[in-house]
């Protein structure tokens, strides 16, 4: 995701000298020594964080400059601090990297300080002011809930007969196909590409979302986090995804608000007093539109294993 701009101006073109060794191979165009040490076998989460480094770095392959050489070194600073575990096991060649960087002229800058992004009561007001919009999302059909729903829910008439009302319009069939290809397509830029999905498709999903009035745990997620983005001012939201080992019956997504920085994803318990978790999804099955990390409204598909969207370090 893009990372914000970098303050003041650092001058790192310098005269060659007869000393200086020959650039480092792993700075070449197209050169992929590095991502293919940092990769594992299909199956195998990669943060967003280190996918923000290999992006960052080919970027710089294809156009070097020293800008773009010090946004790959404060990349690699972000996922050493958020992913450390991440970084031991796949971090081979991260120091012939970093010496690379540095013949650049890239610096290492000072740590910042591990505090939330939010103020106390901040997520509580974020979710007052969105609140309106999360429940419609709630209130749609589920276009799953056959797969998820069983006869024993005291909701299952009121939760099926939403999905055969969704299932007999044409135009509301169709409106969730768009908002289907466009998160499939998401995913595919995601896992393949390793883009970061941007503001804009999140958007294009919830409008279609909206016409069809019904969805998915994806594009109900991805519509859940467009509405709190729309109200938000200083706050963390992210959408998460579980994944488990049987595929689809063992795969949710959703949204955390307030999540504090530095926490591990994996961790709950350490996201910090203010984090929220809110899932639509599970609203529309007759469970509670918010929960908190000890308590999610879905607790047997938590916790979270990937990060799909973080608006700390996004594309619009």
């Amino acid at each position: 995701m893009a990372l914000p701009a970098i303050g003041g101006h650092i001058h790192l073109n310098r005269p060659a000298s007869p000393q200086q060794t020959e650039a480092s191979p792993l700075l070449a165009k197209g050169n992929k020594l590095f991502e293919q040490s940092v990769k594992r076998g299909i199956g195998h989460f990669q943060s967003s964080d280190l996918k923000q480094v290999i992006s960052a770095l080919r970027q710089l392959q294809s156009v070097p400059d020293s800008g773009k050489a010090q946004r790959v070194q404060d990349a690699i600073q972000h996922w050493e601090q958020h992913h450390p575990k991440e970084v031991a096991a796949r971090g081979a060649r991260l120091t012939e990297l970093k010496q690379a960087l540095a013949e650049q002229g890239a610096i290492t800058r000072a740590a910042p300080r591990h505090e939330p992004k939010v103020m106390a009561g901040g997520t509580q007001a974020l979710l007052q002011k969105s609140m309106a919009g999360l429940e419609k999302l709630g209130s749609y059909a589920c276009t799953d809930a056959q797969t998820f729903v069983q006869p024993n829910n005291p909701s299952y008439q009121k939760i099926i007969g939403k999905l055969n009302a969704f299932g007999q319009d044409p135009q509301r069939l169709a409106a969730n196909q768009r908002a289907n290809n466009s998160a499939n397509m998401a995913a595919i830029q995601i896992t393949r590409n390793k883009q970061p999905l941007s503001l804009r498709t999140m958007e294009n999903i919830a409008k279609a979302v909206d016409d069809a009035k019904a969805g998915c745990c994806s594009t109900l997620a991805y519509s859940a986090a467009a509405e709190l983005l729309r109200h938000n001012s200083d706050q963390r939201i992210e959408v998460l995804a579980h994944r488990g080992a049987q595929g689809h019956a063992q795969t949710h997504c959703f949204v955390v608000i307030g999540r504090a920085e530095g926490s591990e994803l994996t961790k709950p318990e350490s996201w910090g007093p203010h984090a929220k978790v809110v899932d639509p999804w599970a609203a529309t099955i007759g469970a509670p539109l918010v929960g908190t990390p000890a308590r999610p409204p879905i607790a047997n598909l938590w916790p979270p294993t990937e990060s799909v969207f973080d608006n700390t370090h996004r594309e619009d």
